[in-house]
């Protein structure tokens, strides 16, 4: 576990906690559903809806959704998962949705709130300690973006050798994609390192990370969409369908996945701004780059980008500063927009996508 980073995630717990005293929304919860179970009237039924809108609006201006993979992992890891963001408010309507009957439920929210009015101290004390040993805090950075790599261990067979060629071709993936954003072909910074999976924290320029999570976040919709179609050809399969209709439904899987990857390198290349010999060069390599990185997110591996950037609304007269701000601004909003989408894909016990990545390409 990353001290440092887990040092980070303490202290938004906290500060989102002060805000909102989520055990206290909780408890105004409980209060009201209560005395709308107990004596049922308008006035009950829109104290309870009241109620469960400010916890709703609470966990809004806290979503897990803005977590990066590895904050929600340090989340979950600790314990906290339920009680903050979707989570809590998923919780608390599955609660009352299900339970037989009112005391049912109001004894599951009573262990809900129980739960929190453990955690919330445990995270304070731990926090304080934490502090009292000098550990840094490891926060998301602010002038920049941050790409967080977790590697399943079974990816690498745990061998240094195999870790080492994987991060070797995650490397060159990286550069291609900066080289075509950026024009430049720079180091990559490590920020820090970590354990349980193989993780691996990378700054880049924010332009880089926000293509990179464009990428990402199409890898994960493709992959989602042709499971629900792998589905329908599975349903079709069980009804002794024709085997040419079904021979027809998976050419056309292999169809949209070879295309919709040409679009997103063609959509990338776009960025370019040097020479066509070079370009030529770079869509030759951008192409097995970004099957490489499709591949490793298709078996398994997140990739996730995160920044806490802001844009600076003053200065800006002259057109080439107005121009970097609208795309410095461009990036943070589609990272925002982007960061945690990982979480969305459906997982599967083989791959998906079946991209022809060889050994030649690692």
């Amino acid at each position: 576990m990353n001290t440092e980073r887990l040092h980070s995630l303490t202290l938004h717990l906290i500060e989102a906690n002060e805000k909102h005293n989520f055990a206290n929304l909780l408890q105004n919860v409980e209060n009201t559903y209560i005395q709308a179970a107990q004596s049922p009237s308008p006035e009950n039924a829109s104290a309870f809806d009241a109620a469960k809108d400010a916890l709703r609006n609470a966990a809004v201006e806290f979503p897990l959704g803005n977590l990066s993979s590895s904050r929600r992992k340090l989340l979950k890891s600790i314990g906290g998962l339920d009680y903050y963001g979707d989570n809590l408010v998923r919780r608390v309507d599955d609660i009352i949705a299900s339970a037989e009957t009112p005391s049912n439920a109001i004894a599951e929210i009573q262990q809900l709130r129980s739960g929190m009015q453990v955690f919330f101290p445990a995270v304070q004390a731990l926090n304080e300690n934490i502090d009292k040993l000098g550990v840094a805090v490891e926060d998301i950075p602010d002038d920049s973006a941050e790409i967080e790599v977790l590697i399943p261990r079974t990816m690498v067979d745990g061998y240094l050798d195999e870790f080492a060629k994987e991060i070797s071709r995650l490397n060159r993936a990286f550069l291609d994609i900066q080289e075509v954003v950026t024009g430049e072909r720079t180091h990559l910074d490590i920020r820090s390192l970590g354990s349980g999976s193989l993780e691996l924290y990378l700054t880049v320029d924010l332009n880089t990370g926000a293509v990179l999570l464009q990428f990402m976040t199409a890898v994960v919709l493709l992959i989602n969409s042709i499971l629900q179609i792998r589905r329908g050809r599975d349903s079709f399969k069980q009804l002794e369908a024709p085997k040419q209709i079904l021979k027809d439904i998976k050419g056309w899987e292999d169809e949209i996945i070879k295309k919709k990857i040409d679009e997103l390198r063609n959509e990338i290349l776009e960025h370019y701004k040097g020479g066509e010999e070079r370009k030529n060069e770079l869509s030759n390599a951008l192409s097995k780059s970004l099957d490489h990185l499709a591949d490793r997110i298709d078996r398994g591996m997140d990739i996730d980008v995160t920044t806490a950037a802001t844009v600076d609304e003053k200065g800006g007269d002259e057109t080439g500063e107005v121009e970097q701000i609208q795309a410095r601004r461009r990036s943070i909003e589609s990272i925002r927009e982007n960061t945690n989408v990982i979480n969305q894909l459906e997982r599967s016990q083989e791959p998906v996508l079946q991209l022809p990545v060889t050994e030649e390409d690692l």
